[in-house]
């Protein structure tokens, strides 16, 4: 990979990226299961046709399920299963 690459400069949606990533192509990781153990939705990886305002609901929904499972799990509540 050259040391210049940034995808962050890609005009790419994610799921274009990750479509190139060995374990997705080899099958051995599907798209699917891979945005739930993410908590992530296809308008997050795939946004394309999706309304902005939708987009940003997707944003702030992630965003609020990970600060609880921060605040769950520095609280005790939650452990750790990796």
């Amino acid at each position: 990979m050259d040391k210049s690459f940034n995808i962050s400069k890609s005009d790419e949606p994610m799921r274009h990226f990750l479509q190139q990533v060995h374990e997705f192509k080899d099958g051995k990781v599907q798209m699917p299961d891979w945005e739930t153990a993410l908590s992530l939705t296809s308008t997050l990886t795939l946004p394309d046709g999706s309304a902005f305002a939708d987009i940003k609901k997707a944003i702030h929904a992630r965003d609020a399920l990970i600060r609880k499972d921060l605040i769950e799990f520095i609280g005790g509540q939650k452990h750790r299963v990796d």
